[in-house]
């Protein structure tokens, strides 16, 4: 059969076309002449384009015409004429008879919708050859000829063709049948092809394939051919032990056998391991499989023991059944005590982990370790004794932990801790979440140094028992610095939310000094929603010794009850040791450490900011040795703060160390029934100068001190300057007196005094010397308010002296305040007649001398001198009548 001119002029890959064979081109020629002589020789007639045909009728009815070459490829065909010559026109009659149409496709559709294009109209008469130009996705598949519809592609069988049974550069040949495009064959399909080769290689490999096998050591005793490469074990210790495995040979180098690896032919060929997902039984004991880790492991539900360190490749992936437990069945000593049991690397992908100390096992310093990348689900770690995790009693190494994280992107579910010494830690990392820290029966609680991008959702601590904490082999020191549910040692733009802790040794929380070899400050930090009950030391601490490295810390909601425990200085028990035989500490109060109580402190810090502070007591009497303590710190706002019942002060604000308090603002400060003042603004410590320290909306009621006292500097001064200082609130029923100023403060125009109080006080008379003098009332009524530094009075007195020996001036005494520089406007509203015409005065003045607490009336006249009512200018026997009221200043 001739070849077409599109077959034998085709163009080729670009970087070969191919060349046209001459012999086909002369034969092509001679095919097409033919036809062109046989049709003429016939009458027929040949167009090039339907255009052409139907321009010329000069031709008798019924005569042949054939159209080919016209662009549009439904033109070409077979044409009758209808009509007479010069008339009519024509018709097509039929598709030019090809044996078979080349298509081509160049990728104009998609890989399941293939768009063709073809020289000539497709039709049901001829066989098409056509190009794939990609391979199929997916079934079924459609071709469009020339744009016309969409035909299905079926198999010669009727079935839609197989996803990739159609692969690029393969050739078809089918026929338009319907809507359908049917191709000769039954399929011609390189997934076919695929699957046979596959098959091919199946039948390669079960010859390198040994099944039946029963165990390792019936494999080990064994001799192999070459060409065997895998083995199938049936159990690894005995038939059907559950440790099945597929094995591979690996290269014989002549070193010692790896985990999971095993030597057969007389140690000649060396096999491991092969499969995806591994197990425990597998392997000759559970660390050799954490060991091997080049695979996914599963751990079902059981106990693990291991006698050394284990190092987990990096990347391991361990998907463990709950109650799959890992135990230590050995104790480091020395150095070794600073491995970690086992060190998980980076990258592990872990759901669950439980490690278990049995008793006995009680100095592990780390437990579990992860690095970067870790993603860990659920973490357990119980301990039947308080393990100790530190070098030694009162060690400042830090860096252990039942759960140590030691590297960036760290994400935990939830970790579960009991009876840990060090619980978790933090270390050295960026990039660390962890949903939920429950810590019970701790002593150090959690510890971070590092640090940077570290969340923690939620966490629950509870200490150890006063019992366990005493009875330690290596004891702790009193006050030890750690003994807290969390300490931050060095660690930036991180959150704590959700927080408890309950009977912790110390601190709640304490926000300490820089560790050691750490650049990374404890700045930028936020508290959410924090509670602790009844810890021995502060409720929640911020105290780096004075390096002023704590800013921009944020506390919002903060609960604390029972601060102290009720462990205060000069009772025998945890804290008050005083001496250390080297095992243990006598029961003896040695060392004051209350100043280390308060309920919350704030020192050396900058840029705090806290709202919804409460500090309540339950238990006990009082909770915490001041309620709340602003120290040597700078731009601390606080608001909505409720203290009371502290073993001092319920509130203090305090200089020292060559800190200027500056900027220091609390609004809305509750403090109520404290054993001392309700709010103390202490500036003797030093001689600083204070800038702008604002207590607005106090409420100071009930306090064995005063509401509100306020001292001047060391060296008696007042501290104020600059920015104005202002105490503006409501203080009533303290029992030392309501407000205290140093009157040097008092003074000082940058200090401002504007509390409110209300009260009654019960006026008396008498006279500057009382002698025998006594006083009968029938009316006694004293009213006061104090806003800032005046007090208003109202004075209502009916008296009847029996004057005896008694002289001097008359004094109506009993005012709540002392007078301060003699300024007051006292108003008589009302007296008896004696007093209005005494003397020839014609104005009464009632005055409050400087430092006094009571009022004397002076007469006033024209061209005279003031002169008091003395006992001589009064009736003894007969009741007089004083009615007053103005103010004074205090």
């Amino acid at each position: 059969m001739v070849e077409l001119a599109t077959t034998i002029w085709a163009d080729g890959p670009t970087s070969d076309p191919y060349g046209p064979d001459k012999a086909q081109i002369r034969a092509w020629g001679t095919w097409l002449e033919g036809i062109i002589n046989a049709f003429t020789a016939n009458g027929g007639l040949i167009f090039s384009s339907k255009a052409s045909l139907d321009a010329s009728l000069a031709y008798a009815a019924n005569t042949m015409a054939w159209v080919i070459g016209d662009a549009t490829v439904a033109n070409n065909g077979v044409y009758g004429k209808v009509g007479a010559s010069g008339v009519g026109s024509w018709t097509r009659r039929s598709d030019l008879p090809f044996s078979f149409i080349i298509a081509s496709d160049v990728g104009a559709g998609t890989a399941n919708a293939i768009q063709a294009t073809t020289s000539i109209p497709v039709s049901a008469s001829s066989l098409i050859w056509m190009n794939i130009f990609e391979a199929n996705t997916a079934t079924p598949v459609t071709v469009s000829f020339n744009g016309g519809s969409a035909l299905t592609i079926k198999t010669n069988s009727g079935n839609d063709v197989a996803a990739g049974g159609l692969s690029a550069g393969m050739i078809v040949m089918g026929i338009v049948s319907g809507s359908t495009f049917r191709l000769v064959s039954d399929q011609a399909s390189a997934a076919i092809v695929a699957a046979a080769e596959a098959a091919a290689d199946r039948a390669e490999a079960a010859a390198a394939y040994v099944t039946g096998i029963d165990t390792v050591t019936v494999a080990e005793a064994g001799t192999f051919p070459n060409d065997v490469r895998f083995l199938q074990l049936l159990g690894r210790d005995t038939y059907g032990d559950g440790g099945a495995f597929k094995a591979v040979e690996i290269t014989e180098d002549g070193s010692p056998l790896g985990p999971g690896q095993f030597k057969t032919n007389v140690n000649l060929k060396r096999w491991e391991n092969a499969e995806d997902v591994i197990t425990p039984a597998m392997f000759a004991e559970f660390r050799e499989m954490l060991t091997f880790t080049k695979a996914q492991m599963r751990i079902p539900a059981g106990n693990y023991e291991f006698d050394g360190f284990i190092t987990v490749r990096d990347n391991a992936v361990i998907r463990a059944e709950k109650g799959a437990t890992f135990i230590p069945t050995f104790e480091p000593t020395g150095t070794d005590r600073a491995n970690p049991l086992i060190d998980f690397g980076n990258g592990a992908d872990i759901n669950y982990l439980k490690l278990q100390l049995d008793a006995g096992i009680n100095t592990i310093r780390k437990g579990f370790r992860f690095g970067d990348y870790s993603q860990i689900g659920y973490v357990e770690c119980i301990s039947a004794d308080i393990n100790l995790n530190r070098t030694e009693s009162g060690s400042t190494d830090l860096i252990s932990g039942a759960v140590l994280i030691d590297g960036d992107h760290v994400r935990i579910g939830q970790i579960y801790l009991s009876r840990f010494d060090r619980g978790w830690t933090v270390i050295d990392s960026t990039d660390v979440i962890i949903g939920k820290i429950r810590n019970l029966e701790t002593l150090m609680g959690g510890y971070v140094h590092g640090t940077r991008d570290l969340h923690i959702l939620a966490g629950y601590t509870t200490g150890a028992t006063l019992a366990e904490a005493t009875a330690l082999s290596r004891p702790r020191g009193a006050m030890t610095p750690g003994l807290n549910s969390l300490l931050l040692a060095g660690c930036s733009d991180s959150s704590f939310s959700n927080w408890q802790s309950f009977d912790i040794l110390e601190h709640g929380v304490r926000v300490g000094a820089m560790a050691a070899g750490t650049s990374v400050p404890n700045h930028r930090l936020s508290f959410i929603n924090h509670r602790h009950y009844r810890p021995y030391g502060c409720g929640f601490k911020m105290d780096d010794a004075d390096a002023f490295n704590i800013k921009r810390v944020l506390i919002q909601g903060l609960y604390l009850e029972d601060v102290g425990h009720d462990n205060w200085f000069g009772n025998p028990g945890y804290q008050n040791w005083s001496t250390n035989d080297g095992t243990n500490y006598v029961n003896t109060p040695g060392t004051d450490n209350d100043g280390n109580k308060s309920a919350l402190a704030i020192r050396n810090s900058q840029h705090v900011t806290f709202s919804d502070f409460s500090n309540k007591t339950n238990a006990y009497a009082n909770s915490g040795q001041i309620g709340l303590w602003i120290e040597r710190s700078n731009y601390v706002q606080g608001s909505n703060i409720d203290t009371e019942k502290s073993r001092t002060d319920g509130v203090v604000i305090q200089s020292g160390g060559g800190t200027s308090p500056e900027r220091i603002e609390l609004r809305g400060v509750a403090t109520r029934e404290n054993v001392d003042s309700g709010l103390l603004l202490n500036a003797a410590a030093s001689n600083d100068t204070w800038r702008g320290v604002q207590v607005l909306d106090i409420d100071s009621q009930n306090n064995g001190g005063y509401g509100v006292e306020v001292t001047a500097r060391l060296d008696g001064g007042t501290p104020y300057a600059t920015l104005a200082s202002r105490i503006e609130g409501f203080v009533r029923g303290n029992t030392a007196g309501q407000v205290s100023i140093n009157a040097n403060v008092a003074a000082d125009a940058d200090f401002v005094n504007a509390i409110k109080e209300r009260g009654t006080f019960t006026p008396t008379a008498a006279f500057a010397v009382v002698g025998t003098s006594t006083w009968a009332y029938s009316a006694q009524s004293g009213r006061y308010w104090v806003e800032g530094d005046r007090c208003f009075v109202e004075i209502s007195i009916a008296m009847t002296p029996t004057i005896g020996t008694g002289s001097g001036n008359l004094r109506i005494a009993g005012l709540p305040y002392a007078g301060n520089g003699g300024v007051n406007n006292i108003c008589i509203i009302e007296t008896d007649a004696d007093f209005s015409s005494w003397n020839s005065r014609v104005e009464l003045v009632p005055t409050v001398q400087n430092g006094q607490t009571f009022v004397e009336i002076r007469g006033l006249a024209a061209a005279v001198g003031t002169s008091p009512i003395g006992a001589t200018n009064m009736t003894s026997g007969a009741e007089h009548v004083l009615k007053m009221a103005g103010w004074y200043r205090i």
